[in-house]
């Protein structure tokens, strides 16, 4: 009788199904930057001056660029021959960090993935005891008489040993805790190349699913809702004629540049605008001089202006100076910024404030004296009508006397009202956080759909974190904070009123907002909300941080884009939207993924334990080969 040798196929098998999904692991891990790699690959050794930028934003439309624009290697140049100078080279250039941004999101591990590998790491011993469990029960039935040997199958039937330690071989074959491992990161790795693809840079799994998890969503105003370049629309003078001899040293030094004073112009299209060039250019001037080194967006666009007007009454003068002409506005002989206030400066032994009402007030200006008050009254009267209008208004006072209104426009981005309405349709709470005041504020969120009670207005930089917390704990009365309250002051405010009006504690126990007990009585009423900010300054990165999930503009700071958990490189607010959703499609995808691996083996580990037997009364084991 020819003797027969037995293999098993089945743990040879195993071992080459397991080396062959680590292997297609470790494919798709590689696909999935493909895209971005392939990019680094197209860095130029000498950076150009590039106008089409698709390969980076996705765009497929030239962008203009000039000169003092910032341009990044691997873009394609349209525009001929120019000259640039370089800044950041190898690791430090974009393309570099956005690999780097992508590498370290598909190495980090979501909370869901590390709830599968504390899973993965009970399932498989779990899975080795039922398999000695499938062993012994066999061999107990079969070895009392309780199943009889006709019953296995033929080649079983002489050594029931044989059949009971197939069966449990036959469960170890069957678990698959890898499908459980498996299920999250190759979901979070395809879900960061798509993102990045779209210009969405995701960093790591964690964001991932804080980001389906969110319920509400904060948006800075500049910047985010608007393009974050505001411009001039209006000049009112306060103080007129009886400005002009004090202010004769300034005319004298307009006059050298070659200034015509004496013309009447409007300056600005608009009735407001018409004034003799005499009496506004030497106000203009020196607050241009004041906010000359302001990195403020209002004091940027104010300087600017002040400068096109000054040049474009001089001979010959243009209204969009070069950009590398020397600069007409003198500098500050001394400066100080008060963030969300404004400036004080003194330009050519004048003492110049520029900033909104508070700050005219605590700075001393006169507002008291019967001319003064005069002065306030038609200011204010002035300022109620901008603001409603969603303009921002700054007042000018000269040597302690208000002497110039100003207001500013920030033009809405196109896609504000449409992203903030998807807000809306996915069930998110929408707050719109600004410094800015709460007429102008509520002008812009009326106009791109966001509630008048979601408006949070009148917050210094030190405060915008603050309001995260706030949200996040479900206390933000936004009517309670007034645009002139000081800041954190007025917060504290709301969060003891907050917590009074819901929970009936006196005013005397919680004189401490910060107390143990206010932490205490509000764990026990409301979970924390998940909230999302998004931003792009350089104040604005405390509060990315506090947020749940921070979303940082890619045009913005880079201190805010490290603050972010996801960061956009196009400066569009429609890129929000995307991002979210892609979270959602993704963290379902590893819902499903996990539904599927669980079925599988509750399916498939009873019917390799001998289910079959208890179904038809005959025990069903793989088939031996023989070779």
């Amino acid at each position: 009788m020819a003797s027969m040798s037995l293999d098993f196929d089945t743990s040879a098998l195993l071992l080459t199904f397991v080396l062959l999904g680590k292997w297609l692991e470790c494919r798709a891990k590689g696909q999935t930057g493909e895209a971005i790699t392939a990019l680094m690959a197209l860095q130029p050794n000498t950076a150009l001056l590039l106008d089409e930028e698709s390969a980076l934003t996705g765009e497929a439309l030239p962008v203009f660029k000039g000169p003092g624009d910032k341009v990044v290697g691997g873009t394609a140049n349209h525009g001929g021959v120019l000259r640039v100078r370089l800044h950041a080279v190898g690791e430090s250039s974009v393309l570099a960090q956005i690999v780097g941004l992508v590498e370290q999101a598909q190495s980090q591990k979501a909370p869901v993935q590390e709830f599968a590998d504390r899973v993965s790491g009970v399932f498989v011993p779990a899975i080795m005891v039922i398999s000695l469990l499938t062993l012994l029960l066999w061999l107990l039935l079969l070895y009392s008489g309780l199943v009889a040997p006709e019953q296995l199958p033929p080649a079983d039937q002489k050594n029931p040993f044989s059949f009971s330690l197939m069966t449990a071989i036959s469960v170890l074959v069957a678990a698959c805790p890898c499908a459980l491992g498996l299920a999250a990161p190759t979901a979070v790795m395809v879900g960061t190349g798509v993102g990045a693809t779209h210009g969405v840079l995701i960093k790591g799994g964690r964001a991932l699913e804080t980001a389906h998890h969110v319920e509400a969503i904060i948006l800075d105003k500049t910047g985010t809702i608007t393009e974050g370049k505001p411009r001039v629309t209006v000049f009112e003078l306060v103080r007129k004629t009886t400005d002009r001899p004090r202010l004769a040293a300034v005319s004298s030094h307009l006059e050298s540049l070659g200034c015509d004073l004496q013309n009447r112009g409007s300056a600005i299209a608009g009735e407001r605008n018409l004034h003799v060039m005499g009496e506004l250019l030497p106000v203009l001037f020196l607050a241009g001089c004041a906010e000359k080194g302001s990195e403020h967006p209002l004091g940027q666009a104010f300087a600017r202006e002040a400068e096109r007007l000054i040049s474009m009454s001089m001979p010959g003068g243009s209204s969009s100076p070069a950009k590398n002409a020397p600069s007409l506005l003198s500098d500050p002989e001394s400066f100080k910024a008060l963030p969300g206030r404004g400036v004080e400066a003194v330009v050519l032994g004048h003492r110049v404030h520029v900033g909104n009402m508070a700050w005219m007030r605590s700075s001393g200006v006169d507002l008291e004296s019967a001319e003064g008050q005069a002065e306030a009254a038609l200011a204010q009267e002035a300022q109620t009508t901008l603001e409603q209008e969603g303009q921002t208004v700054v007042f000018v006072a000269v040597d302690g006397r208000l002497t110039l209104l100003t207001a500013l426009s920030d033009t809405i981005k196109a896609e504000a009202r449409q992203s903030i309405r998807a807000f809306h349709a996915m069930g998110l709470q929408v707050y719109m956080l600004t410094g800015d005041n709460q007429r102008s504020a509520a002008a812009v969120a009326r106009s791109v759909g966001i509630r008048p009670e979601n408006v949070i207005a009148g917050v210094l930089p030190a405060g915008k974190a603050e309001t995260v917390k706030l949200v996040q704990r479900r206390e933000l009365q936004p009517a309670s904070i007034s645009s002139q309250s000081s800041w954190p002051g007025s917060l504290q405010t709301a969060i003891r009123q907050a917590w009074q009006r819901r929970s009936g504690v006196s005013q005397d126990l919680i004189a401490d907002p910060r107390s143990e007990l206010l932490t205490a009585g509000h764990s026990q009423l409301q979970r924390p909300l998940c909230v999302a900010m998004v931003g792009d300054g350089v104040n604005d990165a405390p509060a990315l941080a506090q947020a749940d999930l921070g979303i940082a503009i890619g045009a913005g700071a880079e201190v805010a884009m490290e603050a972010a958990d996801m960061v956009l490189v196009r400066s569009k607010l429609s890129d929000v939207v995307t991002a979210l959703h892609l979270s959602s499609a993704i963290f379902r995808r590893i819902q499903l993924n996990f539904v599927f691996s669980m079925a599988y083996n509750l399916i498939s580990i009873p019917l390799a334990a001998g289910l079959f037997f208890a179904m038809t009364g005959k025990a069903r084991v793989p088939a031996k080969q023989s070779f």
